[in-house]
């Protein structure tokens, strides 16, 4: 027993189906198999032929009604399994098992498609190889399921048209009419043709019907009869007869009526009759415009709602009526007449860029108008008249207004705004502005000083400032012809008095320059620059001392000398005529302002004459102990130069050449000028002094104009000798505390002794020697 071991169970619910296999190998001959339940013996047989209820061969029946077929199998071992199949296909495949047969029902509606159907009954159990077979074929009568009218949906009058009526399978054939308006023309002719499932197609034609001019739209029927089943299939069509709309009319609008840009406008294009009813289409010019079509009546309305623009103004508006029967669209149309102001104006100057001085053409051109424009040109509330006016055609059927004046401009114009105003009197103006730039060369709007004083050392700052178109000023700074600065301001650091004078600014565009000059003046202490004397002038001469000052104001210059009588003195010249001997001297020149402090220069006169040795008595003896060095001073006064020659007592003369003669012991100094001016000295020096050197040596002055001789005496060392010369000088005011004193001699030491007094008396001298030698040069 395959799959299973000996004496098993198997458990199986009830229905189900159990299948055991029984495998003997290996046997010869072929051993029988015998099969039992139990002790009872099992026998397999094969079923018996199916037989089928429910249909008799040659019954005709209809689609539509409800068909039962019985299939059922008696006998066999195990029973059979049944199943119905159609042209093939199996439709059924449950059944049911009785004690002794098998059946199996399958009710289904007739169709169309069950016509000359092939149904099969198939019967097989484990003892057949091939199914047992039963078979019957199905007659159905059914009708078409759909008629079909085929022609145009339009026709015009006098037109031939062609019908066709088609019924669709059926079984038997369909009777097919066709009927127009109610009435069936002549001249149809039907055919069948065998289609598929045993059916026919059957088809009417008509083929030649002429439009009449009576029809209106042809109602077209078509009805299929179907009598062995009291069916009826009927289709309708509408052909429609084309007739042409009456030619449209434009209403809401009289032409030359005057409308106003902005307002609402409403045109209505109107056609009556027609079939089908016209479709209109609005145009303005060759523009299509939307259009919503209207059928009311009989009547086909479109309105047209716009808004006038300037465009509006001379536009056609043109409506259109069309159907299937117009070959050409029917049209009508009207022309607006709309009244708008100008849009905008536009305004220019001639010629550019504008000169001052010149004269200006100030042109305003309106945009196109309905009525033309009136234009004017505007100044500050003024009207600037006269002009002359251009008219032109403009946009939209308008004119345009072209307005020019011609003004006279000068730099004050410059940023002058001038308004043009255009107005038809619709309402409203329109306006546009120029404001005119005038170009002109720079002129002075903050003028600098003529004169900027200031002290030397000081800052100069001299700021400038100019307007003119184009506003690129440049400015330069000019002294002379030296350019020293470029822009507005001038800047001069610590100036100097070299950097006094007159300086030019230039302010300069592209239309020309202005040009300004400021006096620097720079206020600086007094300088002398240059002082006059007199060297070696002769008797009876005349001179005039001349003190050159250089200074910033004019400064206080004058003349000074000690003991000197400056009358003839006019500021900076002194004259002096038939000058002497008294005349040589130190003259000093004094010059001050209010600035810095005083310049002082000296200056000397020296007038010739022969040598005059002082005979003062310290240079008429020296002093000197045996073995020391004494020296002995000759002192002259002379012009020109003096010179001097030294003589022992016995006449010899001491120069350079014979100082060996004298053991090198006698030596003559080199003469020198002691006071600047003509007072010359030279010293002998003795050295190592002895009793013999004691006596008299002479010394001789002399130049081109004569000489003087004089003896000095060399002695041993002795007390000083009675003061000589005294001088008093009075103190003023008599209660200052200072004082100078004056007259003193060159290389001379002095002793100053103080006292104070008043109306009680007067005091001791101080015990306080104040002692000073003065220098034996003069620095002048």
């Amino acid at each position: 027993m395959v799959g299973h071991v000996p004496d098993a169970q198997i458990t199986v619910k009830a229905g189900n189906s159990l299948t055991l296999e029984c495998l003997i190998k290996d046997s010869k001959p072929v051993s029988q198999i015998t099969w039992f339940r139990g002790h009872e013996h099992l026998r397999l047989d094969a079923p018996g032929a199916p037989e089928i209820t429910g249909y008799t061969e040659g019954e005709i029946v209809r689609a539509g009604d409800k068909k039962t077929l019985t299939c059922r199998a008696r006998g066999g071992n195990p029973l059979p399994e049944v199943f119905w199949f159609k042209n093939g296909v199996r439709v059924q495949k449950n059944f049911h098992k009785f004690s002794d047969y098998v059946d199996n029902q399958y009710t289904f509606v007739v169709e169309a498609s069950d016509n000359l159907a092939k149904y099969e009954c198939h019967v097989i159990n484990v003892m057949t190889t091939q199914p047992k077979k039963a078979e019957i074929q199905l007659r159905v009568n059914f009708a078409p399921s759909t008629v079909t009218i085929f022609g145009p949906d339009e026709a015009k009058v006098g037109d031939v048209i062609s019908l066709s009526c088609v019924a669709d399978n059926s079984n038997p054939p369909a009777d097919v009419t066709v009927v127009i308006n109610g009435q069936t023309p002549p001249g149809a002719t039907s055919s069948t043709q065998k289609v598929e499932h045993g059916g026919w197609r059957t088809t009417t034609n008509l083929t030649v019907y002429e439009v009449r001019p009576t029809d209106s739209d042809l109602t077209i029927n078509c009805y299929a009869l179907n009598p062995p089943l009291s069916s009826t299939k009927i289709d309708t069509k509408i052909i429609s007869v084309l007739r042409p709309p009456e030619p449209p009319v434009i209403l809401g609008y009289e032409l030359g009526r005057l409308l106003k840009k902005g307002t609402p406008q409403r045109l209505t294009c109107v056609s009556n009759g027609g079939n089908p009813l016209a479709t209109l289409q609005w145009f303005k010019g060759s523009q299509e415009l939307p259009t919503n079509t209207k059928h009311d009546s009989g009547t086909a309305l479109a309105d047209l709602d716009i808004t006038l623009t300037e465009s509006d103004n001379e536009a056609e508006y043109r409506c259109q009526a069309t159907n299937s029967a117009t070959p050409e669209p029917l049209v009508n149309s009207t022309v607006l007449s709309v009244m708008f102001p100008p849009a905008a104006v536009k305004v220019e100057t001639r010629p550019r860029p504008l000169q001052a001085n010149t004269e200006a053409t100030l042109i305003c051109e309106s945009s196109s108008s309905n009525p033309r424009a009136n234009v004017t040109w505007w100044r500050e509330g003024f009207e600037v008249q006269p002009g002359e006016s251009q008219i032109s055609p403009g946009q939209f059927g308008g004119t345009t207004t072209k307005y020019s004046v011609k003004v006279d401009v000068t730099a004050e114009d410059d940023g002058a705004v001038f308004t043009c105003q255009a107005d038809n009197r619709f309402g409203s103006t329109t306006h546009d502005a120029v404001t005119l730039s005038v170009q002109y060369p720079p002129v002075w709007m903050k003028e600098p000083q003529d004169m900027v004083d200031v002290t030397e050392g000081e800052n100069v700052m001299v700021n400038v400032s100019a307007h003119g178109n184009p506003n690129g000023v440049a400015y330069l700074w000019r002294r002379g012809e030296e350019v020293v600065m470029a822009g507005s301001l001038l800047n001069i650091t610590s100036v100097t008095k070299d950097q006094a004078g007159v300086y030019t600014v230039e302010a300069s565009n592209s239309q020309g320059s202005s040009a300004k000059n400021v006096t620097i003046n720079v206020k600086y202490g007094a300088i002398i620059t240059s002082i006059s004397g007199g060297r070696n002038l002769s008797m009876g001469t005349n001179v005039t001392l001349v003190c050159r000052v250089d200074a910033s104001p004019d400064p206080d210059v004058h003349w000074r000398r000690e003991g000197y009588d400056f009358a003839r003195t006019e500021h900076k010249k002194h004259p002096s005529k038939n000058v002497t001997t008294a005349d040589t001297g130190v003259f000093t020149c004094h010059a001050k302002n209010d600035i810095g402090d005083e310049a002082v220069a000296n200056t000397t006169i020296v007038v010739k004459h022969k040598p005059v040795i002082d005979q003062s008595p310290k240079y008429q003896k020296a002093a000197a102990e045996s073995g020391r060095n004494a020296r002995l001073t000759c002192r002259a006064s002379g012009a020109p130069y003096v010179h001097f020659t030294w003589f022992t007592r016995d006449n010899t003369p001491i120069e350079p050449a014979v100082y060996s003669v004298f053991k090198n012991r006698y030596v003559v100094e080199d003469s020198k000028l002691v006071d600047g001016l003509v007072t010359y000295e030279s010293v002998l020096l003795v050295k190592n002094v002895t009793n013999k050197d004691y006596g008299f040596f002479e010394c001789q002055a002399r130049n081109p104009l004569g000489s003087s001789r004089t003896a000095i005496h060399l002695d041993g060392t002795s007390k000083p000798d009675t003061p000589l010369d005294l001088k008093y000088t009075d103190v003023y005011p008599a209660n200052v505390t200072t004082f100078t004193v004056t007259g003193l001699s060159l290389g001379t030491s002095y002793s100053f002794n103080v006292l104070a007094f008043n109306n009680k008396g007067q005091s001791d001298f101080t015990k306080d020697e104040v002692k000073a030698t003065t220098s034996s040069e003069s620095h002048l």
